[in-house]
């Protein structure tokens, strides 16, 4: 599995669904619309509550985008494969 390796484009997705096409200054400039403080050393504590938000918008993206091969060319970081695993197990570190 292949995945973005800009995890600001996961954070997008807490808000947002990613554009088919984008650049890292695109992901950052939209990010920074929704997150004006947004540091990557900053508190991510206000995106606990839209983390069903992300995940559910990262699987809408994959399936919309035919992300299902390794070669496809998709606008996903695959986080919301981890995080919905993460969830599933009632692991207490969200």
């Amino acid at each position: 599995m292949v995945s973005n390796p800009s995890f600001e484009a996961w954070l997008l997705t807490h808000y947002q669904s990613i554009p088919a096409e984008f650049t890292k200054e695109d992901i950052d400039r939209k990010l920074k619309e929704w997150m004006p403080t947004y540091s990557k050393t900053g508190d991510l504590t206000e995106l606990k509550l839209r983390i069903g938000d992300a995940v559910s918008r990262g699987y809408s993206s994959y399936r919309e985008n035919g992300c299902e091969t390794i070669w496809a060319n998709c606008p996903s970081t695959n986080m919301h494969h981890i995080v919905k695993h993460i969830m599933e197990r009632d692991i207490d570190t969200l």
